[in-house]
């Protein structure tokens, strides 16, 4: 069995995303042998995943089916070095549209209505599995509008520098119910120390006698002011007294208060955690959406008063607010977009594929109105490993080529579905999103994402100077004589033992070629291959003749780039030869295995070949 730190940094990635760890894709290799448990020659890892600290917080999602800022959450998460959080995540509806890494801090889900009691019963059940834990000593209640105000470090600061639950609550005359001065109204979102959470819970036990009393007592309130409570969406009458407060604001802070009696402020701490606006003659039962203009204004009140999380906001109102309220202010301000999302990709693989996901990543920027950027580390290096770095895309193209940097802006890690599918829509979701690379995925090989940015990609993909005058000395005299020039690409080697991909017959190559006799008075052939040996033998045309002098496979791919039309075999290399020449391409019609594991639902043509380039079998 091999040793933990032979594995290649991919391989480690996808024995961690199999395990369903969070946060790897952003370790370096010293850092995820240590994530394994192995021993590294290399630097210390700047990532802890024990805890150093006894006391964690619980944050409890209270969730229809998903996360609005899910990127800016999941940064906040990452940014917890030792281990002191802990997700729970109760779903009223379908997990669809919930981050890979929520979903499996699901708990059991009970019926929630408009007004009813399972919201109580909802963060109950979050309480319960929480509660198991004996290290979790505070407990958040959030929903899936919530943001973070602050960076993990000065949150866990901030809800820690007390022992008391947080919970805002008033009580004035006619606040709840119209003939009642005793009855508290309380905010739904809050922070609960160990004990209170313990006291909270009574209230979903069947067997607890007095907290069925108490809401006995309650309903009959409700039932006294024309509404009708209960697990179930709560019924107004006509003729309702009844001002305002559901039971999930209503019963805790009541049974508290029942509880604890004078004691209350003992154990609870009058205060809102969670900034929530309201204007009730607009709309009395939903709180305002921030939008840019609106939360830059009410900045100082958000970020005042001990709120430690906000509600409700616009994306890019999310991104102005979001962890900007504390001291590390200017330095999480610094590392934003700036308005601007960023596309995030490691490049994968060999020269033809890396340009592919290039091109797509750009492509699915321009779609999200940012810029793309290229993660490069010393540790992170393509499952390929005996490819010559001199042949990375970056070094053989000008580009220019943005390189990603630390990662000080949150981003969203979104898989591929399928390498040679077109679909947008799993990219689409709010903010910067990094493209997971992997052994079997990120390849993006749709042309389709980057075709409204073709010019912008043929630009970037012009090839560096010694590279280019070498070509174009070539070319020069391959041309002359009003000749058209046609590169031949034939690949042989690793790809004729892989049963997914089908090198062409002789016969393509011959009406390949015929094809383009018919096409141009005067034509040559120039063949691009990784076998001379064989390639001599097959085709012994006058008109066409085998490179002799390239030394590299950038040369050869700058040679079919500067070819008048391109006759492709199988591969991403003679694709991006074809595309780049500009002329006619000719293609295997069966290069694509379609029975094949590997292709089965990941491949569709139309989205692989321009519709204009010319299929032949």
């Amino acid at each position: 069995m091999p040793n933990i730190s032979d594995y290649t940094v991919v391989e480690l990635k996808k024995k961690a995303k199999a395990k369903g760890l969070r946060g790897y894709s952003r370790l370096r290799k010293s850092e995820l042998v240590k994530l394994f448990g192995g021993k590294t020659t290399r630097r210390r890892s700047r990532r802890r995943f024990s805890s150093s600290k006894k006391t964690q917080i619980a944050f409890c999602f209270l969730l229809m089916h998903k996360i609005d800022h899910a990127n800016w959450w999941e940064h906040f998460f990452n940014q917890d070095t030792d281990g002191t959080s802990n997700m729970y995540a109760h779903y009223k509806d379908s997990k669809g549209n919930s981050p890979d890494w929520m979903v499996p801090h699901a708990v059991r889900s009970v019926r929630t209505d408009w007004c009813g009691e399972g919201l109580v019963h909802s963060f109950n059940q979050m309480l319960k599995k929480a509660l198991k834990n004996p290290n979790n000593k505070y407990f958040a209640l959030l929903s899936g509008a919530c943001l973070p105000l602050y960076t993990y470090d000065e949150t866990y600061k901030l809800i820690t520098s007390t022992d008391k639950a947080r919970i805002y609550y008033m009580k004035e005359d006619g606040n709840v119910f119209e003939d009642r001065n005793d009855v508290y109204n309380g905010h739904q979102w809050v922070v609960l120390n160990r004990k209170v959470a313990q006291d909270y819970i009574r209230l979903s036990d069947k067997k607890d006698s007095k907290a069925q009393k108490f809401i006995r007592k309650f309903r009959k309130f409700y039932k006294e002011n024309g509404v009708s409570v209960g697990n179930k969406k709560a019924i107004k009458d006509p003729d309702t007294t009844w001002l305002g407060g559901c039971p999930d604001e209503v019963y805790p802070i009541n049974w508290l208060a029942e509880l604890y009696g004078k004691n209350l402020s003992k154990y609870v701490k009058n205060q809102m955690t969670t900034y929530t606006s309201w204007d009730f003659e607009k709309d009395p039962d939903h709180p305002k959406v921030f939008n840019i203009r609106t939360v830059k204004r009410s900045k100082k009140d958000i970020c005042g008063r001990g709120h430690i999380f906000a509600r409700k906001f616009t994306v890019d109102a999310a991104d102005y607010i979001a962890m900007s309220c504390g001291k590390s202010d200017k330095k999480n301000q610094k590392g934003k977009p700036s308005g601007n999302v960023i596309v995030r990709k490691e490049m994968i693989a060999r020269l033809g594929n890396q340009m592919f996901q290039y091109a797509s990543a750009l492509g699915i920027a321009h779609a999200k109105h940012g810029d793309a950027c290229i993660i490069t580390d010393e540790d992170l290096i393509s499952y390929d490993e005996l490819r010559s770095a001199k042949d990375d895309l970056i070094n053989v193209c000008k580009g220019p080529f943005k390189i990603c940097g630390p990662p000080d802006y949150p981003f969203t890690i979104v898989p591929e579905k399928a390498y040679a599918k077109y679909d947008m829509k799993p990219f689409m979701v709010p903010g910067s999103i990094e493209i997971e690379s992997d052994l079997d995925q990120g390849f993006l090989q749709s042309y389709k994402y980057f075709e409204n940015i073709s010019d912008i990609i043929r630009k970037k993909f012009t090839f560096k100077g010694d590279i280019s005058r070498k070509v174009n000395r070539y070319m020069k005299k391959k041309k002359s004589g009003g000749y058209k020039v046609i590169g031949l690409h034939a690949r042989r080697g690793d790809h004729l033992a892989l049963g997914y991909m089908r090198f062409p017959p002789p016969g393509y190559f011959n009406r390949a070629r015929d094809y383009f006799r018919k096409k141009y008075r005067k034509v040559r052939f120039i063949v691009a291959t990784n076998n001379r040996s064989w390639a001599n033998e097959t085709f012994s045309a006058d008109d066409t003749e085998v490179i002799s002098h390239s030394k590299s496979a950038p040369e050869d791919l700058a040679i079919l780039s500067a070819c008048d039309g391109v006759i492709m075999s199988l591969g991403s290399f003679g694709w991006w030869g074809g595309y780049l020449c500009g002329g006619p391409v000719v293609y295997y019609k069966n290069e694509f295995n379609m029975s094949h594991e590997i292709n089965k639902g990941n491949v569709r043509k139309s989205d692989y070949y321009p519709e204009h380039w010319v299929g032949l079998k």
